[in-house]
């Protein structure tokens, strides 16, 4: 009980003050690990590392990804679902990880490893087609998104960076069209889009 509440408390504290989160979170850690004798979930591991990665200590973070995946591994027959299901997770999160620490080609294989056993997961087409505009690869990044929306035809994400690669090209007619149909199909007016069109007819004037 005292875990538990320990945990929620975290997770309520981790959206206001990340510090404090870190703290309840460990805190809890460390119960399981000396009190209880077992070994730390990957749900709390997953929570911690997404707390040092918001305050940027990314090597702290890089090890309790991995460590939580290790436990998935060593553990799965013992609950394959649940522990298959927060291996998703966490190797996402892994993977934006190694964009942040510069390396993409670690990224795009965990990337491709995902979309291999999930390939509706529209957020990993979103994030290769990132690091293909970032590496100035725009036919391929393009293509990405347009994955993505294969999936989702809605996905506002998707056509915001579509958009975004013809505002770049200077393309503003196909870009303004791009932005025009996510305030047509969002359920709330686009505040991105508002302004990203307001930009497209400045540079047409």
């Amino acid at each position: 009980a005292v875990v538990s509440t320990q945990s929620t408390g975290a997770g309520i504290l981790q959206s206001s003050d990340l510090n404090a989160a870190l703290n309840a979170y460990n805190t809890a850690a460390k119960i399981i690990q000396e009190n209880i004798g077992e070994d730390v979930p990957p749900e709390i591991l997953n929570n911690i590392a997404s707390c040092l990665y918001q305050l940027g200590k990314y090597e702290e973070c890089l090890t309790h990804y991995e460590t939580a995946l290790q436990y998935c591994k060593r553990e799965l027959e013992n609950d394959e679902a649940y522990l298959s299901a927060i291996s998703v997770t966490i190797t996402y999160n892994l993977a934006r990880l190694h964009e942040a620490l510069n390396d993409h080609g670690k990224a795009e294989e965990l990337y491709k490893e995902l979309l291999q056993e999930h390939p509706n997961y529209v957020d990993c087409y979103l994030r290769l087609g990132c690091i293909a505009r970032d590496k100035e690869q725009i036919f391929e990044a393009s293509n990405c998104f347009k994955d993505a929306l294969q999936i989702n035809q809605d996905n506002a994400d998707a056509w915001t960076l579509i958009g975004n690669l013809h505002i770049a090209k200077q393309e503003w007619g196909p870009g303004q069209k791009k932005f025009e149909r996510i305030i047509k199909t969002a359920n709330d007016k686009d505040s991105y889009s508002i302004l990203a069109i307001g930009n497209v007819w400045l540079q047409m004037l």
